[in-house]
Formats: structure tokens, sequence, C-alpha cells
């Protein structure tokens, strides 16, 4: 009896306790992962708000710098929108622009892995190099593939 009493009690009561509350939605996110979302949209908000300040100062400037400023606005737009989970509508990017570029960065990655792969196979470089190029080519394809987290 009392075998029975602390199986149902504790062991039964303990297993279907983690799934009920992730059933329940109570689990939430842990109050780091909170923190670091939030540091990263207003980050990324307030280099929005330097670009744009710049850009202001110095209108009238060379089409290049007008050009720089530009692409720097569209890439943290793009990372304001996946952190906020907003469309890229909402943050004035093409959607179907930012597709194209999305895809069009993800093959120069394969054609720059397969160009680093070739070296070492000739002997140009050696396994660390290569080990180091793929590491960041594979951040950088993370990035692309999951732009929240960056």
């Amino acid at each position: 009896l009392t075998f029975s009493v602390i199986l149902t009690t504790l062991v039964l009561q303990g297993l279907t306790l983690p799934p009920l509350i992730r059933k329940l939605g109570l689990a939430g996110q842990s109050m780091i992962a909170v923190e670091e979302h939030e540091a990263r949209r207003v980050i990324v908000e307030t280099a929005l708000t330097r670009i744009k300040s710049l850009r202001a100062e110095n209108d009238g400037d060379s089409h290049h710098l007008t050009a720089a400023y530009d692409d720097a606005l569209a890439k943290y737009k793009r990372r304001l929108s996946a952190l906020t989970g907003q469309s890229y509508e909402e943050h004035g990017i093409d959607a179907h622009d930012h597709g194209h570029i999305v895809s069009l960065s993800l093959d120069l990655l394969r054609l720059e892995r397969d160009t680093a792969v070739r070296l070492r196979n000739e002997g140009r470089i050696n396994d660390e190099v290569l080990r180091n190029l793929e590491r960041e080519l594979d951040l950088t394809e993370t990035r692309l593939a999951h732009p929240a987290s960056g």
C-alpha cells in the first residue's frame, strides 16, 4: 500500500507535470532569453536611428555614400523585422526582393565553400584554414536561414 501511494503521488505526478505545464503554455521563455531578445531589438532600433541621422547629415553627398546608407538601412530593417516578427512590408522592405537577396547570398556562400574545398584539395590551404573558413560560412548561412539570431 505504501509503495502504491509513493508511486502514484511522486513518480506519476512528477512525470506528468512537465508535459502538462508545456501543454498549458505556462513554461514561457527564460528571463535571459527575453532580455537578450529585447536587447537585440533596442540595438537594431538604435542603429537604424543613427543611420537615418547620418544619412540626413550627409544628404547631397556622393551617390556611393547614399547607396551605402540605403544598404545599411535595408539590412537593419530586415533584422528588425525578424526580431519583431512583423512583415517586411511594415518596415518598408519588398519581401520579393528580400527573397532574391537571400537566395543569391546562399548561392554565393555555396560557391565560396566549394572554392575553399578546392583550394584545400589543391594543397593551397591546409585543413585548419578550411575549417576556419567553413565556420565563418556556416555562421553566415545560419544568419541568412534564421535572421532572428543575428
